[in-house]
């Protein structure tokens, strides 16, 4: 028998098996046959509802009245607390890690939603779902904190942690229910049968298109396109917890855009690089037909590792150019030293990027360049870790995510002779200071655009109301540039006229230059170098 919990297809059962116990009190009958899944063995409270699974249910009164009568009134109280209690459980789920885990985190939503309600809080919660990462160690630590903290609740564990390392989880919380990245369908069912649903053995392809879902910004509609990458890379953990690349039909891609009301599109994955080279087709194909997609949006490009990119190189550029595509590229090097990228066995040299980088700025002057820097890898010296600073001062990217080298388990980079902590907090606090440079002398060039910016956030560091009565926002245009703006009006969801005041390393400041219905927008080339602006004019 499998303990779980009371599935709401069950709830009419319930009721059913009510009334048949007042009609067999009535003609004085000796048993009932309990026609729902399960017979319950006491009384539950409100809820939650225990029950065991058996392939013939029956309630056996045993002939006696006070029996039946138990019975009867149990019933109908159950029934009572399921239409006072409408919702079964309420469910938290708090996501950590990468933009496809935060996409993980609406499936779960929208998938339990169904049976559940879903609460913004863990102290309403019945049930608490965490979903996990595994990329870095101080999250990691974090996470098993949070599962120490929260083990007095129901808690179900998804994500890369299940996968990467389901044994340490039963360590800390031996209760907890793990769900594989690869089984997200199927969480409703892990959560009623209270079992675990991992893949030991080999990864389950699930396609996670076309499933209902409760997104985290209404205005941005979040797809995967792929799982899983083609790396062997020799710090990371993932690999263990995705697999090689499952690439989803172009089909399915297509019809998800199709089918939402959201203006801005983010394609994610392990590498967005590495789409369709198991079914044989690539990102530039996709990426073709959904610049076909007859209606106004926009496509943020995820990560694509420079291995992958060189080989399609023009042709990405070609399709880039296409309106709808955010001119934005998040291509990470991780290290300028090709003897630590061969360590790292990322498969592409420093020339590999570098050549990357330039083509895309002569061909797309006013792109923004996202990168990734691993500051301490093991056995790097200071002559190797300069080299990474020189090359990020030739390509001067816009955003640079840089992460201090981590140990993580049973990787072959745990292997090698580590740097010491202070070695390794050095050399990624004189990256946050080149990159701050250079990123800050990037935005001071936006000064003086004019033109449409998209309003998809809150300024949660500045929302309260200033003297003026106005708010702060957060929106992006076209070259996906972060844009702060102040209004008194709730601007979510609108595309409006922004003119760029001034620049911070981490952003632009705009303003509402004049009502959209009055402006004739024309785009012509900036006497500035690499940016393009728009005019206005009043009508």
């Amino acid at each position: 028998m499998t303990e779980g919990l009371l599935h709401p297809g069950d709830v009419i059962h319930i009721f059913l098996a009510a009334s048949i116990a007042n009609w067999h009190e009535h003609k004085g009958l000796a048993s009932v046959r309990f026609l729902p899944r399960f017979t319950f063995e006491r009384v539950p409270p409100v809820g939650i509802f225990p029950f065991h699974y058996q392939s013939e249910n029956k309630i056996e009164p045993h002939k006696t009245d006070a029996n039946l009568i138990f019975y009867r009134a149990f019933l109908k109280e159950t029934f009572k607390n399921i239409l006072l209690n409408f919702h079964f459980m309420n469910i938290y789920v708090e996501t950590y890690g990468c933009t496809a885990n935060v996409n993980n985190g609406e499936l779960a939503k929208g998938i339990l939603a169904k049976n559940n309600t879903i609460v913004d809080s863990e102290k309403d919660a019945d049930v608490i779902v965490l979903n996990t990462c595994v990329v870095k160690g101080p999250t990691e630590n974090r996470i098993i904190a949070r599962i120490k903290e929260l083990n007095h609740k129901r808690l179900i564990i998804t994500g890369c942690m299940p996968d990467a390392n389901p044994d340490m989880i039963k360590k800390v919380c031996p209760d907890a229910l793990l769900v594989s990245s690869h089984r997200i369908k199927d969480i409703s069912e892990a959560l009623e049968k209270n079992i675990d649903l991992l893949d030991r053995q080999q990864k389950v392809h699930e396609i996670k298109l076309g499933l209902p879902k409760i997104n985290a910004n209404p205005y941005i509609e979040i797809i995967q396109i792929s799982e899983g990458c083609l790396g062997i890379c020799t710090f990371c953990m993932t690999k263990a917890a995705k697999g090689n690349v499952f690439s989803y039909p172009i089909s399915a891609i297509i019809h998800e855009i199709e089918n939402s009301s959201a203006k801005e599109f983010w394609l994610t994955s392990q590498d967005c690089g590495a789409y369709g080279l198991d079914n044989g087709t690539n990102l530039v194909s996709l990426l073709t037909e959904i610049s076909k997609i007859p209606k106004e949006f926009k496509v943020r490009v995820g990560m694509a590792n420079p291995n992958h990119i060189k080989r399609m190189l023009f042709p990405l550029i070609e399709i880039f150019k296409n309106d709808k595509i955010l001119k934005f590229l998040h291509c990470p090097i991780k290290a300028g030293s090709d003897e630590v990228l061969k360590k790292m066995k990322r498969g592409y040299s420093k020339k590999d990027y570098v050549e990357i980088i330039s083509a895309f700025k002569k061909n797309i002057p006013e792109m923004t360049f996202s990168t990734d820097v691993i500051c301490g890898f093991p056995t790097e010296t200071e002559e190797e870790f300069n080299e990474t600073l020189e090359v990020i001062k030739e390509t001067k990217p816009d955003i640079v995510n840089i992460s201090r080298y981590w140990i993580r388990p049973n990787t072959l980079a745990a292997e090698l002779p580590q740097l010491d902590v202070h070695t390794v907090m050095n050399r990624s606090k004189r990256m946050s200071e080149l990159c701050k440079d250079i990123s800050h002398a990037q935005n001071k060039e936006w000064i003086g655009w004019i033109g449409k910016v998209f309003i998809s956030e809150i300024n949660e560091n500045n929302f309260s109301t200033n003297v003026n009565h106005k708010k702060s926002f957060i929106g992006r245009n076209y070259a996906y540039k972060t844009i702060a703006i102040n209004s008194s009006e709730i601007l979510l969801g609108k595309e409006i006229f922004v003119k760029i005041t001034s620049a911070g390393p981490y952003s632009l400041i705009g303003e509402i230059i004049v009502e959209e219905k009055n402006i004739q927008e024309k785009k012509i080339v900036q006497t500035k170098p690499l940016i393009k602006e728009k005019i206005i004019t009043i009508q």
